[in-house]
């Protein structure tokens, strides 16, 4: 049998399990079973019962010598593994009909599972995964054991396969097992290990975990609860690096949703996530693409809209020479529907029944300016959303009433709802209308 080695180190049935022609390994194995390649029925007439039984343990022997031979080069692979590097599922199965073992181990104890792993077969491990010796290979464990290991390339190929196994495309197949795995703690666990590595920053990990995170999120009812209950995981999220616009993007989406639910909002404020909202702002501002800016509103609206206290740290946060504030009126300098939709509302959430940020919206002259121009939109939504603006600015607050009032904000609205056809539109108009006026006759009259 080392006669038919090749020059690589490989048996002619590597090189066909490798390459999946499991009609050649079907006859390779044939052959070493057929009694040396042919049938003697002579003979095989003329001997004892014993002697047909030592002939046929000797050529089992030689068939799963054959089956379990391995590569003379670095990697010693069976021919098992050789098919399961190569993706050849029917070799496989041809294999281990002839008694091929699926607990066989490479020249670094790589199993067929964690090699499955490395490939970032999704197809092959859930292929695995239905099989009959699917116990005997330990898939699951193996999958978890290796992303959360500290080797990079083990852990990085286990995120990448876990991305994809929790993509719509698997996540009802693969429920039913993942649902069990903790992979949520698991998966902040490996976020906090990449975090603070600072030595070695594994920017495909941190991108997987952020991608197992937002495929998690949708559909497991837990994802906000757990993720509450670690300080650390909030911590990670904050101060991760964020290199390149997809992982701005997936992070965004994520602290967003998460954003839902208070206890995260509490997490992450805890862990400064204002000021690094702000940094974030301030980092080429009039650049930024729409939607990743949209979503830092958003953001900053859920938290200010969840806690008075948290509209006065957005207000006073020192991150950047720019308030927030002042870094949402720059741009909406850019003139773009949905990032103007995003930033009143997220500034109707900062003054919500907060007077002291009322005030300080209404004394700002570039910002009202900018909610009267919108109030000219050719876009109905955003006319409406500057009316509702200017409504949460001035309500119950008469100081910031006297002042839209002397900026012209009664005459503006006025014109506006002459021509407004919309009926929740000049509902809104009317009641702005309103609330400017106050208690005051003077501008009752003048509004008359």
């Amino acid at each position: 049998m080392a006669s038919e080695y090749n020059n690589e180190g490989r048996l002619p049935i590597h090189e066909a399990a490798f390459r999946d022609y499991d009609t050649v390994v079907e006859q390779i194995l044939a052959n070493h079973d057929s009694k040396g390649g042919h049938k003697n029925n002579e003979n095989d007439e003329n001997r004892t019962e014993e002697e047909k039984e030592r002939l046929n343990l000797l050529h089992q022997e030689r068939v799963q010598e054959m089956v379990e031979a391995i590569t003379y080069d670095y990697f010693r692979l069976t021919p098992l593994l050789a098919a399961t590097v190569g993706n050849a599922r029917r070799t496989i199965e041809c294999l281990i009909k002839y008694g091929a073992k699926v607990t066989c181990r490479d020249s670094d104890n790589r199993s067929m599972a964690s090699i499955t792993v490395l490939k970032q077969n999704a197809d092959l491990f859930l292929y695995f995964a239905e099989a009959p010796y699917a116990n005997e290979l330990d898939l699951w464990n193996t999958l978890m054991t290796m992303f959360i290991s500290k080797t990079l390339d083990e852990s990085s190929a286990a995120g990448h396969l876990l991305e994809q196994l929790t993509s719509p495309q698997y996540i009802n197949t693969v429920w039913s097992y993942i649902s069990n795995l903790r992979l949520i703690e698991k998966t902040i666990q490996v976020l906090i290990q990449t975090v603070n590595n600072t030595n070695n920053l594994n920017e495909p990990l941190l991108l997987s975990c952020l991608i197992i995170f937002y495929n998690l999120m949708y559909i497991d009812p837990n994802f906000r609860t757990i993720f509450s209950q670690n300080e650390e995981g909030a911590r990670a999220f904050v101060k991760m690096h964020k290199t390149n616009d997809i992982i701005l993007l997936v992070f965004s989406h994520i602290v967003c949703q998460l954003c839902d639910d208070i206890r995260c909002i509490r997490a992450f404020v805890n862990q400064n996530l204002i000021g690094e909202l702000q940094t974030l702002l301030n980092i080429d501002t009039m650049n930024i693409s729409i939607k990743q800016v949209c979503l830092y509103f958003d953001i900053l609206g859920k938290i200010a809209h969840y806690k008075k206290e948290y509209q006065t740290l957005i207000q006073n946060s020192s991150s950047t020479k720019r308030t927030i504030l002042e870094q949402a009126i720059d741009l909406l300098e850019r003139f773009d529907r949905d990032l103007t939709l995003s930033i009143l509302r997220f500034i109707r959430d900062l003054c919500l029944e907060n007077e002291e940020q009322q005030q300080i919206c209404a004394d700002n002259h570039l910002l009202i300016a900018h909610l009267l121009s919108a109030l000219n939109s050719t876009y109905k939504d955003v006319q409406r959303s500057s009316v509702d603006t200017l409504q949460m600015i001035i309500i119950h607050n008469s100081g910031s009433q006297f002042t839209i009032f002397q900026q012209g904000g009664a005459e503006q609205l006025l014109t506006l709802l002459n021509k407004a056809t919309l009926p929740k539109l000049r509902i809104s108009i009317i009641c702005t209308l309103w609330s400017l006026t106050g208690r005051e006759p003077s501008r009752r009259q003048t509004t008359a």
